[in-house]
């Protein structure tokens, strides 16, 4: 199924590293067929909104590692397993402060 993303912030990943303020993004199945500036489209397909939100085509999961750029500089020194106990405390009190 064809979807479209529109008026998201894009930052792509291509050689040119492109920013698109007010950008569109169509994939159709697992592929994707444009990233741009928004324009008019096909309106038989879902047509998905995400303005105030940001879309890195081609940059797969990368949710995984993502947290722990905010801890970066914040525990220096730390071996590995008090890296990991600081690391659940964290995550501990985001689910309850959630």
């Amino acid at each position: 199924m064809k979807k479209i993303f529109k008026n998201a912030v894009i930052v792509t990943q291509n050689s040119k590293r492109e920013i698109f303020n007010n950008g569109m993004l169509i994939v159709n199945e697992d592929v994707i067929e444009y990233v741009g500036p928004t324009k008019d489209t096909d309106t038989k397909c879902e047509v998905i909104d995400l303005k105030g939100n940001i879309i890195i085509p081609g940059f797969i999961n990368n949710h995984t590692h993502l947290q722990a750029s905010t801890l970066k500089g914040s525990i220096e020194g730390l071996n590995l397993e008090q890296y990991l106990m600081y690391n659940e405390v964290v995550r501990k009190n985001q689910s309850v402060n959630t």
